[in-house]
């Protein structure tokens, strides 16, 4: 196993989730109280998530 940046850190611990389409998808809180969101990518094998996005910002 191992792990790549995503981006920015999270002021907490992150949640995981499928959305409708059965893909992960990680939320957390940034430093601001902003909500980020890194989805699973599915051009990669494997649980690869894309960077970090900023909702509603």
């Amino acid at each position: 196993m191992w792990w790549t940046a995503s981006g920015d850190p999270g002021a907490q611990h992150p949640a995981l989730a499928l959305d409708g389409r059965g893909l992960v998808v990680l939320a957390a809180l940034a430093p601001d109280g902003g909500l980020l969101v890194a989805r699973q990518k599915t051009d990669e094998r494997g649980l690869a998530l894309r960077a970090w996005s900023r909702v509603g910002g």
